[in-house]
């Protein structure tokens, strides 16, 4: 499931010193976002940063970044870079925040990078936990090493990540924990997280199944195979429920009411509930692209009842056993001596997501040698379902969208498919590209609620640059 971005733009910036100009800009900046008045932070921007970021997420960003970190009280200089680039300390009244900002030769803003603040003396070293794994670190460079080293400097102590490396169909394990304050390297490739939103990818792979053993088309409604008469006779396609262009919102209106327990949001949420939502609260959005857990957990639950089988057994059927992935599974009971603790985003043990009938939306439990293995599966061009998956089907904002994968055309010269997760105890991260055979997968025990974790998703981006 997606989250508030805390990183907004990365750019690139040079020179040595502040100029009137960064502080004017900045001065404005400031007050507009205090003022809460985002529109006229967008009217700074240069004509290539508004094409970058639509105004719409612009605001978004700005009001999901204030919700939870509040007015901006001060700022101060904290590294000048001259006459491009010039970078500060932002104490907001909840955290406090480092702003890298970028101006053009017209005194526009072409690059802003909002983070938290790190202080140098925080710094620590990336240790061995043994001798025995030395040889673990041999095959990452330094430079890998230090991007690893940045994106996880403000987790918190037990944080564990997770990584496979995948180049030439070969594939390379690291893995890291924090503890008293120092990145510990182990062995962790084994070890079992919740991933998440991810878990769209593998329903959208029955359903491609499905689909190529000609059980129903991807034009095919559902209400014909769930014999609920949706409100307003609202028809449903299975393509527009994999590739989040059902008008379906985020999450089911009705959902709120049955959360019993915050730390395990879906347990309470059923099939009653769902057939309520359906026949009497269904509304679907006209906006051509609306990210949709409920969508994807409707999907996988249709599967489901077409086959009358469990959506676990369907995972077992069509993805699990042949492609081996012998510690993955919905069923914690199955794999629990080997599950890593979520924590919560202040770095405490909280509970696993039980997601119920929202199951096809995000319950998969795996690690990153089984991930890697469905990975290595993408780049078999023969296997038809899983062709099925990683054809464009509509857009997705700046991105395209297969079935279940995002597939991001602009960072490389090859299509990257995508996808990311979190929950209230994990955050996980996968990037494929066929083409040349690589991918970077990341699990880690880091809260979605974390205002620190969309730093995964950036590690593993800035982690396939390298590869």
């Amino acid at each position: 499931m997606k989250y508030l971005l805390i990183l907004l733009f990365f750019i690139s910036g040079f020179a040595y010193t502040e100029t009137v100009e960064h502080k004017n800009i900045l001065s404005q900046l400031v007050r507009h976002y205090n003022a809460s008045d985002y529109q006229n932070i967008f009217a700074l921007y240069s004509s290539d940063m508004k094409t970058a970021v639509p105004l719409t997420n612009n605001n978004d960003y700005f009001v999901g970044l204030k919700s939870q970190n509040g007015d901006i009280k001060t700022v101060e200089l904290s590294g000048s870079l001259g006459i491009s680039t010039s970078n500060y300390k932002a104490v907001f009244e909840n955290s406090i925040f480092s702003i890298k900002l970028t101006l053009n030769k017209d005194r526009k803003i072409k690059g802003l990078k909002i983070t938290p603040f790190i202080e140098q003396s925080k710094k620590q070293t990336i240790k061995p936990a043994s001798n025995k794994i030395n040889k673990i670190e041999t095959f990452l460079n330094e430079k890998q090493l230090n991007i690893i080293f940045d994106h996880s400097l403000l987790f918190p102590n037990n944080t564990q990540i997770s990584f496979a490396f995948i180049k030439d169909s070969t594939v390379q394990y690291f893995g890291l924990m924090r503890k008293n304050d120092e990145l510990i390297v182990i062995d962790n490739h084994n070890k079992v997280f919740e991933i998440g939103s991810i878990t769209k990818v593998f329903t959208a792979t029955i359903l491609a199944n499905f689909v190529n053993n000609e059980k129903l088309t991807l034009n095919d409604t559902i209400d014909n195979y769930l014999g609920i008469k949706f409100k307003n006779n609202a028809q449903i396609s299975f393509k527009e429920l994999a590739s989040h262009h059902s008008g379906l919102p985020r999450m089911p209106s009705n959902f709120a009411t049955f959360i019993t327990d915050a730390n395990n949001p879906f347990k309470g949420y059923g099939v009653d509930q769902l057939t309520e939502y359906l026949e009497r609260e269904l509304t679907l959005d006209d906006k051509p692209f609306n990210y949709s857990n409920i969508g994807a957990g409707l999907l996988g639950y249709t599967l489901s009842k077409i086959s009358n089988k469990s959506y676990q057994q369907l995972l077992d059927e069509v993805v699990f056993k042949p492609f081996d992935m012998l510690n993955s599974t919905t069923d914690r009971k199955t794999i629990e001596p080997l599950l890593i603790k979520g924590l919560n985003a202040n770095g405490e043990v909280t509970l696993n997501w039980d997601l119920n009938v929202l199951s096809g939306a995000g319950s998969i439990l795996s690690t990153v040698e089984d991930l890697a293995k469905f990975a290595r599966a993408q780049f078999d061009q023969t296997n038809k379902d899983l062709a099925l998956t990683r054809r464009e089907t509509n857009s997705a904002g700046s991105k395209s969208i297969g079935l279940g994968w995002f597939i991001n055309k602009k960072l490389s010269g090859n299509d990257i498919y995508e996808h990311n997760g979190g929950t209230g105890g994990y955050r996980s991260a996968m990037l494929v590209i066929p083409k040349i055979q690589e991918a970077i997968i990341i699990l880690s025990n880091v809260s979605a609620f974390n205002q620190n974790n969309r730093h995964i998703d950036n590690l593993a981006y800035d982690l396939m640059k390298t590869l």
